[in-house]
This record gives structure tokens, C-alpha cells and sequence, in this order.
């Protein structure tokens, strides 16, 4: 029962892990820019804090995303959603990655960015599955759809953030900010709707 219950709150337990981990290393790391630093700085090889925010910044929070994608997977019958539930689970691997492969100070490193676009491209899958699903609340479809086209833009233009935008880390953290909006959302749709879509 316990264990239930964790599932159900682990896409919440997600964002919250990672905003206080996030919030609590950028304040101790001297200098750090919110402005224009991304958020990969803070776990980069060299930074001071850089183990703190890769396995409690990225990997426990991508652990807890895949298992929200479990329990939507459990939980709920629908083709749409055992699809969804599996693009959660492909993201929480991509979130947990780009904690496993770190930047390096001198070069990036080609697993990070390829953890990055696994996530990425697999949320903006996601959103747009759940747009589609007509069992979903109004504007948690409408919501999902915007967040969906918000984030292709990021993944379109992700290279072009890094090299020319002033304030890129700004630019990072609002479409960071969208996600974890979106994942709560999820979350609260699988705690108060899984009963209309449990098998028994």
C-alpha cells in the first residue's frame, strides 16, 4: 500500500527534489549566474558541488519520473496512455542521464547532450499523445499541447540558445520551469482520474 502510494506521488516528489537541490547548490556555488549560466554548469566535472547536483538534481529526480511512467503503465488501461507511460519512462532515463555523463569545463560531453534530447524529445512526444487523449480533462489537453509546441521549440533551437543567446540560462530555466509545471499536472490527473482507468 505504501509503495502505491509512493508511486502516485513520485512525479510531485520529482520536481521538488530537483527545485531544492537546484536552488540550494546554485546558492552555495560561488559566482554561479542564473542569468546566463544553464543549469548543466552546476554539474559540471570541477564544479564544487558538482556530485550533489547530478545524482540528487538529475538522477533521483529521473529515477522518479520513469516510475511515474510505471504507474501510469499499472495504473491505467488506454493505448494513449501505456504510450505516454513509457515516453515518461524514456525521460526520466534522459533526466537521469544528464546527471551519469556531466559536462566537462573545456568541452561538452556528447552522452550529455544526447541525455538531453532523449528527454527532451520524448516529453514533447508525450504532450503531444496526451493532447490527443480525449479522456483527459479540457485543459490539461490544451495545456499539454502548448507545453509540447513551447518545449519543440527548445530542442529546434537548443544549439543556437548556447552559442548566441545572452541570457541563455534564463531562456533554460522557463522551459525547465514548463516541464515541471507539466509533470505536475500528470501527477495530479493519475491521483484523482486512475480510478476510471484502472483495469479491475
Amino acid at each position: 500500500m505504501k509503495i502505491n502510494k509512493f508511486f502516485t506521488i513520485a512525479g510531485s516528489m520529482s520536481s521538488i527534489v530537483f527545485i531544492i537541490t537546484f536552488l540550494t547548490v546554485s546558492g552555495l556555488t560561488p559566482g554561479y549566474e542564473h542569468l546566463k549560466q544553464p543549469i548543466s554548469d552546476l554539474g559540471e566535472n570541477g564544479a564544487p558541488y558538482a556530485e550533489l547536483m547530478n545524482v540528487v538534481g538529475f538522477v533521483i529526480p529521473g529515477i522518479l519520473i520513469a516510475v511515474l511512467g510505471y504507474s501510469l503503465r499499472t495504473k491505467f488501461s488506454g493505448k494513449t496512455l501505456k504510450i505516454i507511460s513509457v515516453l515518461l519512462i524514456i525521460a526520466g532515463m534522459g533526466w537521469a542521464g544528464i546527471g551519469f555523463f556531466p559536462n566537462f569545463q573545456d568541452k561538452t560531453s556528447a552522452y550529455h547532450v544526447m541525455s538531453t534530447y532523449l528527454f527532451g524529445t520524448s516529453v514533447v512526444v508525450a504532450t503531444i499523445l496526451l493532447s490527443r487523449e480525449k479522456q483527459a480533462w479540457p485543459w490539461l489537453r490544451k495545456f499539454s499541447i502548448m507545453t509540447g509546441l513551447f518545449l519543440l521549440t527548445r530542442i529546434i533551437t537548443g544549439p543556437l540558445f548556447l552559442e548566441t543567446e545572452k541570457y541563455r540560462g534564463l531562456v533554460q530555466k522557463l522551459y525547465i520551469a514548463v516541464f515541471w509545471l507539466w509533470i505536475i499536472c500528470i501527477n495530479i490527473f493519475l491521483i484523482v482520474k486512475r480510478k476510471h482507468y484502472e483495469k479491475n
